[in-house]
């Protein structure tokens, strides 16, 4: 008879029954909850880059001046080339158009053949924009309120750049504080239109200070100054009888083309 030298190990008892309507309990290790700090950490990215952006876009409008970032990112603009008002027509501006309108029917009636007079006779006017900008400086002197100062007309090829700086934002403009826009330059391209015997403008570019502005934003600016003298010149040319034909633009001049008729003289 073979005796075993490994002693009789019994197994383990089970273990007690749960009571009826109890779960057993498993205790997990806690874990870190890294995908709320990840969370915060990019919204706080955004928040900065968002600052930054703002305070960089405030500083290149020139509206505020910004430690820092107007130092770095803004630079004060200047016109194409700087228009220096004809002095000719610097002490009448406003008489420039009525002068040359008149000198040039006079010539016109004079060569006339009596025998044989036409219908209407044709006319050419042409204004420099050296003259132009004697005529809006002018007219910025004679309106205190204006919003606009150091004004200049820079003509070129079909398209007219009025720069200057302004004085004040206009009154119908919500703004939630008050900006101290006292020498913050503007630039807008001008394109002008002729239809229906009329004369208006289109706006094709907007800058304040640096910053390149929707078109939309600046009719503000071109109702304030602009339009209400264009309609002044239209209807003084209509009273007159004279129906503008073209409109023209070369670099430094525009032409104005049109008609008057013989019997309105």
């Amino acid at each position: 008879m073979r005796i075993s030298s490994q002693p009789n190990i019994s197994p383990p008892p089970p273990p007690p029954p749960q009571p009826a309507g109890q779960e057993k309990v498993i205790i997990k290790p806690r874990r870190r909850h890294r995908g709320c700090w990840t969370c915060c950490s990019i919204f706080l990215i955004v928040i900065i880059a968002l600052s930054f952006w703002g305070l960089k876009t405030a500083a290149q409008s020139g509206l505020i001046e910004l430690p820092f970032f107007s130092s770095t990112f803004y630079k004060p603009p200047a016109p194409e080339r700087i228009i220096i008002p004809d002095k000719q027509t610097s002490p009448y501006p406003e008489k420039i158009f009525e002068k040359k309108l008149s000198g040039q029917i006079e010539q016109l009636m004079s060569e006339l053949d009596p025998a044989n007079p036409p219908k209407q006779i044709p006319l050419k006017i042409n204004l420099t924009e050296n003259e132009l900008t004697a005529l809006i400086q002018n007219q910025l002197k004679k309106s205190p309120d204006t919003i606009i100062e150091n004004a200049q007309i820079a003509i070129n090829s079909g398209e007219l750049e009025l720069f200057g700086y302004l004085k004040q934002l206009p009154k119908d403009i919500p703004i939630p504080i008050p900006l101290p826009v006292n020498g913050t330059s503007f630039n807008l391209g001008i394109k002008p239109i002729y239809r229906d015997n009329n004369l208006d403008i289109k706006l094709t570019k907007l800058k304040i200070g640096m910053l390149s502005l929707p078109i939309s934003l600046g009719n503000w600016l071109i109702d304030a100054f602009l339009r209400s003298h264009i309609k002044t010149l239209t209807e003084q040319l209509t009273s007159q009888g004279i129906n503008i034909t073209n409109l023209s633009l070369t670099p430094g001049e525009a032409l104005l083309e049109g008609e008057v008729p013989l019997k309105s003289l």
